[in-house]
Formats: structure tokens, C-alpha cells, sequence
């Protein structure tokens, strides 16, 4: 078995589609007794006469699991014979999901090919991050006589708050003077406690030593 998309990031995760090229080197192997197979999904019961088994377990991003094998004809390829007498199929992976492939090979003599099992995730979905305030009364456009909190919301499933970059942060006083404000923001951001809803995750981080702040705050997720 071999991938055309190789380009993972934190070992499983990719950005785009994945094809599987599954080779069959085999005399003994014909395609009929390929399509005996069935759903496990709906028909849990002992498939007779399994010889090639190729079966993907799919988790989408809402926590569905599926686990299906493929017949034949379900390939995204069927089967066919190469110019070198080889057997070769392919199954596209195209959806954001974690997956995994199993296949598992028995020739008519009995004698069984090591079993493959691997495992990746598809996440081809930007993350999304907002910040929004609890005081919002300005004066002069950005001047505020209150302290105000920052709600910052990451939308990503694959989410992990250590990979939250937050530039240096700039704090002024009127006369142009730096202010110690006392606060790493890029560790409270990554270790401070995070509210999680499904795919919204939030977290509020408090402003309230009086300075003008100038600040930038980006998310790469895992499949970046």
C-alpha cells in the first residue's frame, strides 16, 4: 500500500485529499471471491470465504463512526491487472475524518499476508479565531474607562491551545511610555482553561492595567 499525499504534519495529520494505491502481487488471487464481502456496519456476522479485506473505520468531525468493507466495486479504482502482472486498485480519502485502513489478504492455499493497519487524519478546514469584548464603550474609538475582558474563540476540531501564537504584546501610557503589564499572554492563552463546545472553544483573558494595548493572536492547527 502506498499514498500519493505523504505530507503529514504532527505525524498524522494532512491538509488534502490522500489516494491508497493497494498493489496485489499474487497468482492464486482472483476478483470474484472479492465481492463476497459485506457491511459490517449492518451485518456484523462472519463474512465466509474472506480472502482480500480492505476496511476503513471513519470518525467525523461530529463523532459519526462508520466502518465499512469495501467491495470491488466500491473502489474509488477497481482492480485491474498492470502490464507487470500485478493487481492494483486505489480508494480516495476525501473528507475530514480520522481514519482507519486495514487490509488484510488470505490466498486459496490458505496462506495469509501480514496484516496493514494505518492510521490518519484528513483536516482540510481552516480554524477560525474571533475576539470579542465585554466593554465595548469607547471613547475617542478606542479609549475605555473601564478594564475590559477579551473573549477569544478558536472554531478548529483538532484543537490544541499550545499551538496559539500571540506576537509581543505593546502597552503604552498616554505619553508613549512602555507599561509593565505584568502578564504573559501567550501562556495564559495556551495553560489557562479553555471552555469546549463541540468545535468552539473559548477562553476569557482579562485587560485591565491601564495602557493602550496592541496586540496579534493566530492558530495553525495540527494539519498545518
Amino acid at each position: 500500500v502506498s499514498f500519493d499525499n505523504n505530507n503529514a504534519t504532527n505525524s498524522v495529520y494532512y491538509s488534502s485529499d490522500r489516494t491508497a494505491t493497494i498493489k496485489i502481487d499474487e497468482a492464486n488471487f482472483f476478483m470474484e471471491a472479492f465481492d463476497k464481502v459485506e457491511n459490517v456496519a449492518t451485518t456484523p456476522a462472519t463474512v465466509v470465504d474472506e480472502h482480500l479485506l480492505i476496511t476503513v473505520k471513519k470518525v467525523l468531525n461530529d463523532g459519526t463512526e462508520t466502518t465499512k468493507v469495501y467491495k470491488n466495486e466500491e473502489l474509488t479504482t477497481p482492480f485491474v491487472k498492470t502490464s507487470e502482472g500485478i493487481l492494483e486498485a486505489t480508494l480516495l480519502f476525501d473528507e475530514d475524518a480520522d481514519y482507519t485502513l486495514t487490509i488484510e489478504y488470505k490466498d486459496f492455499s490458505g496462506n495469509s499476508a501480514d496484516k496493514y493497519e494505518t492510521f490518519f487524519t484528513i483536516d482540510k478546514t481552516n480554524p477560525v479565531i474571533s475576539v470579542s469584548y465585554d466593554n465595548n464603550d469607547a471613547i475617542n474609538a478606542n479609549c475605555y474607562k473601564a478594564n475590559r475582558t477579551a473573549t477569544f474563540t478558536v472554531v478548529e476540531h483538532n484543537f490544541r491551545a499550545s499551538d496559539i501564537v500571540v506576537e509581543p504584546i505593546s502597552a503604552i501610557d498616554v505619553q508613549g511610555n512602555t507599561v509593565d503589564i505584568s502578564k504573559d499572554y501567550q501562556t495564559l492563552l495556551r495553560n489557562g482553561t479553555w471552555i469546549d463546545n463541540g468545535d468552539t472553544h473559548t477562553i476569557n483573558i482579562p485587560f485591565d492595567v491601564d495602557a493602550k494595548y496592541d496586540f496579534k493572536v493566530t492558530y495553525s492547527d495540527l494539519a498545518d
